[in-house]
């Protein structure tokens, strides 16, 4: 498996298409049990519920624009673990940059 580090930092662009397609579908398989997912349709409300406790978010917090914009660019990929895989490399990247903005540096590497 991919750490979160890897994915942040791009490692895992250079991984063979077998290895991302397992990460991905691994997260897929999450994403479904906890009712993001349907097939390889998201549910977008449930993914903004779940965001906001996960991330302890409050409205007018920049990272729901953040997350809209992980939704939107991932959405329309056909392949399941794939959109699942991106998506969450998108919000990783994300919440790393959030971070990286007010300073928490120590928290993510």
């Amino acid at each position: 498996m991919l750490s979160v580090e890897d994915i942040i930092h791009d490692r895992y662009k250079s991984e063979n298409q077998e290895k991302l397609n397992k990460n991905g579908c691994v997260i897929q398989c999450i994403f479904q049990k906890d009712g993001l997912v349907e097939g390889a349709e998201y549910k977008v409300e449930n993914m903004r519920i779940a965001f906001a406790k996960r991330a302890n978010i409050q409205p007018g917090d920049k990272r729901w624009e953040k997350l809209e914009n992980c939704i939107n660019e991932t959405k329309d990929l056909p392949e399941k673990c794939e959109k699942a895989f991106l998506f969450s490399a998108c919000l990783y990247k994300s919440e790393r940059e959030h971070l990286h903005e007010h300073k928490y540096t120590d928290s993510v590497k």
